[in-house]
């Protein structure tokens, strides 16, 4: 809370206390219109404060000043209701304690003196009986005591001690107020320094952690929750266990958890997260840790794909060595017996023989380049000339008569560092791929571009398309959307471990009846 309506609430109680002590010891004095007048004196200045120049942080000055005429309205309050014999005197310790505690200690001991020079002025009004108003001491009469004649200082030939005394006393108590709580509030003001400081520390820490921390009152209020908690928790407005998303279960869990630690797994909003509650005592807070297993997961995955592919690789090369010869003999035997003069119908079965011969020839070179899909050396090279060369084979390709290739010129796109031969390879696979999918006279969109740090080589159609579910399988191996014997199901596949060897990707888009756009991302050679 700040100072301001600190001050201003306490001086208006203290204001309406003053009056309502006047109007009960009403027999007692003259008249409760000057102490009235002072009550009201106070709640007016003490308005200033609600000023709009000073609503942030009233000045240094500000305070003391208002703090000061609190002692002169007060030592006006005194005289009007038993000058020095008042109890209430001892209430000049308070203004002298406000300045300690508000402004400093220095300023506190500065309106201890300020207060009893004001007292002592009422002192010597009493000494020189010019400034009593002569009425049977108001503390006592309001008491109904009946000893005011044996200390009255008018009557008692003690008067110069009596008068000594109550000076002495006073200053006993401003003076020790102002010091005793400076030093209280000097100490608490440290303290409250060191832990704002070490808070701030913790929230540092908590926030920049890669785990998210909430912490849960016994009301189930969130008390605490650092940025990846509520990012993960969608609770960046909770106030309390309810206002978080039912879907995390952390309700159910925290009605029900004993401690001291629990944990649970949940899916939300696509991701795998592992929650952890835990308290320290059954009628303590809550601590619920939340920590992301998503890219854990996706790593896991990515490093078993990558061991299953080198011992496919292995596995390919065996296969390949052990299959291609077999089938050179047997395209050489098949060869050789259409060189024979052989019935229509044994040459037809033997062309057909031939036809599935080579097809298992493609697929055993698939294979091969899969085994050694890293082979060769990298170089920087223009994605213009990569595009030149793989349109050039392309157009020696018979499935290149029926479409026509429209090269986009493209501007400004930086050279990439790659195998060539493998991005050739990539790019003809592309292109072979987008006129099997078009019609007769069909027309393929063939550019590169230059986005976001990436080099983009893309490859559209106006083909069939694909639905969803093809799309999630157009990487797997032996998967192929095309009809029986015309694909084998290995070029996306291989095409895509290249482009991920040199630390690109193959993106598709693709609908049914809109064709299909393939983007190979790779980045840009180092230095350009």
């Amino acid at each position: 809370m700040s100072r301001i309506p600190l001050q201003m609430t306490f001086r208006w109680v203290l204001a309406a206390a003053f009056a309502v002590t006047a109007a009960l010891g009403s027999h007692a004095v003259p008249s409760l219109t000057p102490l009235l007048a002072v009550c009201v004196a106070v709640a007016l200045y003490n308005g200033t404060l609600a000023l709009p120049r000073w609503r942030g942080a009233p000045p240094a000055w500000l305070t003391l000043a208002l703090l000061f005429l609190d002692q002169v309205a007060f030592t006006a309050y005194l005289h009007y209701s038993g000058d020095i014999e008042n109890p209430l005197r001892f209430a000049y310790a308070m203004t002298a304690a406000a300045a300690a505690i508000i402004l400093s200690t220095r300023w506190g001991l500065l309106l201890a003196v300020s207060s009893m020079a004001l007292f002592s002025l009422l002192m010597f009004g009493t000494w020189v009986d010019s400034c009593p108003l002569h009425f049977r001491h108001f503390h006592l009469g309001f008491l109904d005591l009946s000893v005011h004649d044996a200390i009255d200082p008018d009557l008692s030939p003690h008067r110069m001690n009596f008068l000594n005394e109550q000076i002495f006393r006073l200053g006993i108590v401003t003076f020790g107020a102002a010091w005793g709580f400076g030093v209280l509030a000097r100490r608490l003001k440290a303290r409250e320094t060191e832990l704002k400081v070490s808070y701030e520390r913790m929230r540092l820490l908590l926030n920049i952690l890669p785990v998210g921390v909430f912490l849960f009152s016994r009301e189930k209020d969130i008390l605490f929750a650092n940025a990846p908690a509520r990012e993960y928790a969608g609770a960046w407005r909770a106030g309390k266990v309810d206002d978080l998303d039912p879907a995390l279960g952390v309700k159910e869990r925290l009605s029900r958890f004993q401690g001291p630690v629990e944990e649970f797994e949940v899916a939300y909003g696509g991701r795998s997260l592992i929650l952890i509650l835990a308290r320290t005592s059954p009628d303590g807070p809550v601590a619920l840790v939340v920590r992301d297993r998503t890219e854990r997961q996706r790593l896991m995955a990515e490093i078993i794909h990558r061991s299953k592919m080198a011992d496919l690789g292995l596995l390919a090369a065996g296969i390949a060595h052990e299959i291609g010869n077999p089938l050179s003999s047997m395209s050489a035997t098949i060869e050789l017996l259409e060189m024979k003069n052989a019935p229509p119908e044994i040459l037809d079965r033997l062309g057909r023989l031939k036809s599935h011969i080579d097809r298992i020839g493609r697929i055993v070179q698939d294979i091969r380049s899969f085994s050694r899909p890293s082979a060769g050396a990298c170089s920087r090279v223009s994605p213009g000339a990569l595009q030149s060369e793989a349109l050039q084979i392309f157009r020696l390709h018979e499935k290149s008569r029926h479409v026509t290739v429209e090269t986009v010129p493209s501007e400004g796109v930086p050279a990439i560092e790659v195998v060539p031969d493998q991005i050739v390879q990539i790019l003809l696979n592309l292109l072979i791929n987008a006129a099997d999918a078009s019609e007769p006279g069909g027309k393929i969109a063939f550019q590169s571009v230059y986005d976001e740090g990436m080099v983009k080589i893309s490859v559209a159609d106006h083909g069939a398309g694909m639905d969803e579910e093809a799309k999630s399988h157009l990487f797997a191996p032996f998967f192929t959307t095309k009809e029986p014997g015309k694909g084998t199901g290995l070029g996306l596949f291989v095409s895509e471990s290249i482009a991920r060897a040199h630390g690109g990707s193959i993106d598709v888009e693709s609908a049914p009846g809109r064709g299909s756009t393939f983007t190979l991302r790779l980045p840009r050679a180092k230095g350009d």
